[in-house]
This record gives C-alpha cells, structure tokens and sequence, in this order.
C-alpha cells in the first residue's frame, strides 16, 4: 500500500510543471495567441479564459490580460451564442464563436512543442488545429501551417 501511495505522490508531483517550464508554456500560449487568425466580424471573436477551465488560461493567466486585436475574453452572453448550433424561434442573436488554446505538449528533448486550438462557433460550425512549435536560441517559432485536425 505504502509503494502505491508513494507512486501516487510521484506521478502529482510530475503533474506540475517547474516554474521554468510554466514559463515555456506561457511563452508559447503567448506566440498561439498572435498566430490565430484575425477576429472575424466586430464583437463575435473570443478567446476563452476563464481560468476555472483546466486549460492554458489556468496555467497562465495573465495570458487573458493580452488578447489579439479582434477577440474579446469570452463571457457567459458569448459562451451560450457560441452553443446555439440549431436555429431558435425568435429574434436570431448575434453568432459567436470562441477559441479555447489547451496547454501546450513539449516534447521531452524540449526542442518542440504541439499546442491543441478548438473552436466553438453558433450554428454547426467548430474545430480542432493543431499548431506545431520548434524552439530557437531565444523563443518558439510556429513550423508551418496549422493543421485541421477535425471539422464539424
């Protein structure tokens, strides 16, 4: 009982990123966030970022204090736009749609990272990309074009 408690306490304790590579993760939510496309239509482009969310804007949220220009931080009015997938009797409200970055997978040597971008949009409409990071001497640079991962 005592090796599996221990084993346990180990496997929590690798959960957690060091500082150091909080700081990576940040850095590179900071290069995804200027990589995506530019804000659609005035007032239907979000960014998620409520940090109650196991996803980057936990890990760093000072991340939702930087958003590109286009996109807002998505709030409750948007989050159930965006969640609207079939016409609804009455007054059509404005479509939404909001990006939600997961927290960046750096490869073990640390020489490249793969960061997961979904989309939820009003209507039938969402998706998965991925983008793929290489490190540099000073920063991460995106490797090429984002690629589709899924598409409704």
């Amino acid at each position: 009982m005592s090796m599996l408690f221990a084993l346990l306490s180990l496997m929590h304790v690798g959960a957690e990123p060091s500082e150091a590579s909080r700081r990576d993760l940040c850095v590179l939510g900071h290069m995804v966030m200027a990589d995506l496309p530019s804000g659609r239509e005035a007032g239907s482009a979000y960014i998620e970022t409520d940090p109650s969310r196991d996803e980057l804007m936990k890990l760093c949220p000072t991340l939702a204090r930087a958003l590109p220009a286009g996109y807002l931080a998505a709030d409750d009015d948007a989050r159930s736009r965006a969640a609207e997938h079939a016409p609804t009797p009455g007054v059509q409200r404005p479509s939404a749609s909001i990006v939600t970055i997961a927290i960046p997978s750096i490869a073990q040597d640390g020489r490249s990272a793969t960061v997961m971008v979904t989309t939820e949009c009003s209507g039938l409409c969402g998706s998965g990309t991925e983008y793929r990071y290489t490190r540099t001497h000073k920063t991460w640079r995106r490797q090429g074009k984002p690629r589709a991962r899924w598409v409704s």
